[in-house]
């Protein structure tokens, strides 16, 4: 997971107010890479787990988790 955590830093950047914790979990080994949902945002609230990022514009193939 820490191994993940570190190669992420070539194509990703997390905002800062996520904790170690958050950031683990984003590159969790067990699940390759973390358990990620995408849907629109209105359909996100009211959902039992938190929401950690959006889809925005930006260069291709960089990854932000705000």
């Amino acid at each position: 997971t820490r191994t993940n955590l570190d190669l992420a830093a070539a194509y990703g950047e997390f905002a800062a107010g996520l904790d170690e914790t958050d950031r683990l979990l984003a590159c969790d080994a067990q699940t390759s890479g973390g358990l990620f949902v995408s849907l629109p945002a209105e359909r996100a609230e009211g959902l039992p787990w938190p929401v950690i990022g959006r889809l925005v514009a930006g260069e291709p193939g960089t990854v932000f988790l705000g």
